[in-house]
């Protein structure tokens, strides 16, 4: 399944799907990511769990906003 990002509010917030983030991210899965945060500027991922190791794709995401 291919990453998805649904407008959830008509100014921001997109909701992803197609992705699980308890395996290591793709560069493609990454810039899908950081044009999502362009766009929506808020991300939810569902039922998706969030740790420390996932918290490391912060860095990655974080950089092309600098």
């Amino acid at each position: 399944m291919a990453i998805s990002i649904r407008r959830v509010h008509p100014t921001f917030v997109g909701e992803v799907s197609g992705i699980d983030i308890t395996k290591p991210l793709t560069c493609d899965q990454v810039d899908a990511i950081e044009a999502g945060m362009r766009e929506h500027a808020v991300l939810v991922f569902h039922d998706q769990p969030l740790t420390d190791q996932h918290r490391s794709i912060s860095p990655a995401i974080s950089a092309s906003w600098k």
